[in-house]
């Protein structure tokens, strides 16, 4: 059971994380094409 808990612990551990850089993501675009304009080309 405790090998199960950690699965899901790191399962729900990577969903939020995940969330949190597309949220940063979409919420800093304009600031990641100042501090990177190459982004801009591709």
């Amino acid at each position: 059971m405790a090998f199960i808990c950690e699965i899901k612990t790191t399962l729900a551990e990577q969903v939020i994380l995940w969330i949190l850089i597309l949220w940063i993501r979409s919420s800093a675009d304009s600031l990641c094409i100042i501090v990177k304009p190459e982004i801009i080309l591709y």
